[in-house]
């Protein structure tokens, strides 16, 4: 949906992301009124750490050699590097933006298995603030926002971990929930004010 609609409609990615964003959470919270959506009742046998870390070296594995040594990584960043300069290249830039939409998808389906895994169950409230936490890792990870020639795979792993040291830490220390919140947006608004390439729109370091 989201790739038909940017690709094919012509509408910012932005836009289309964050409108079925709300809309499938209605749907999960229309599904979910009543009582939480319980998974078979063997599913938490998935719930172990060999399972888990296997499970995201594999994607991890998979997407680096994607992105860095295929024809489809430099594609990509050529893209975010400029849409029109890629397409003047010869890249099929539709084609290219539907297949990462589609790709996107079902790494976020996974991601979903996983969390209903180490849940047992699915809310009105699950994945709440996940894409405003991916955000931040992103920047602290000095990963570029419009993506290009600039963006390297390292960026994600420095910033998740980053991100996940900074949320632990926080918790160990016993700072309401709230103020977490407090704590993480003024970062967020630092990162980017320090990092951000203004000519661009880019975050860089």
């Amino acid at each position: 949906m989201n790739g038909y609609f940017n690709v094919k409609r012509k509408i910012t990615s932005f836009i289309v992301t964050i409108c079925n964003m709300y809309l499938f959470r209605g749907v999960c919270a229309y599904a979910t009124t009543n009582s939480p959506v319980y998974g078979v009742s063997d599913i938490s046998k998935y719930n172990t750490l060999p399972f888990m870390l296997t499970f995201t070296i594999v994607i991890f594995v998979v997407a680096y050699l994607a992105f860095t040594y295929t024809g489809l990584g430099s594609r990509l960043k050529a893209i975010g590097a400029g849409e029109t300069a890629a397409r003047f290249a010869g890249i099929r830039v539709d084609r290219t933006k539907m297949l990462i939409y589609m790709t996107a998808g079902c790494i976020t389906g996974l991601a979903a298995f996983i969390n209903s895994v180490k849940v047992g169950s699915v809310t009105s409230t699950a994945g709440n603030q996940l894409e405003t936490q991916i955000m931040i890792a992103l920047v602290l990870g000095g990963m570029p926002v419009n993506g290009g020639a600039k963006v390297r795979f390292y960026n994600i792993i420095l910033g998740v971990m980053t991100y996940k040291v900074l949320s632990s830490g926080l918790v160990m220390l016993m700072i309401p929930t709230q103020l977490q919140q407090l704590i993480l947006g003024i970062i967020f608004l630092i990162e980017v004010a320090l990092f951000s390439d203004r000519k661009t729109g880019m975050i860089v370091k």
